[in-house]
């Protein structure tokens, strides 16, 4: 019995490798490029994206050029806002300086 317990142990410990081996002589495959979250632009925010780092009051003149109405929000920093996501709206941060600093859908 005394024999049995470390020979036992050694043939678990053996099956837990990954058996799997690296040949040297084989190159390895290339990594792929990581993967990038993109928010889906369902909201036309593209065309605004120029404004970040400009002034807040430059947001209105940019929405009042538009053809069409753009269903958007103005979040000035430090402000509450509803928690709903309108995927057709276009949100305007605004930094504490008073400049956008970013323009999402939602």
């Amino acid at each position: 019995m005394a024999r049995i317990l470390p020979m036992l142990v050694c043939v678990v410990l053996g099956a837990c490798g990954t058996g799997r081996t690296v040949n040297p002589d084989v190159p390895a495959a290339p990594s792929s490029p990581p993967l990038v979250q993109q928010e889906p632009d369902g909201c036309g925010m593209a065309r605004f994206q120029g404004l970040v780092g400009h002034p807040a009051a430059d947001v209105a003149r940019a929405v009042a050029a538009q053809k069409r109405p753009v269903p958007h929000r103005v979040l000035a920093f430090g402000s509450m806002s509803t928690q709903d996501y309108n995927a057709t709206r276009v949100n305007f941060a605004i930094d504490a300086a008073g400049l956008v600093s970013a323009v999402r859908c939602g």
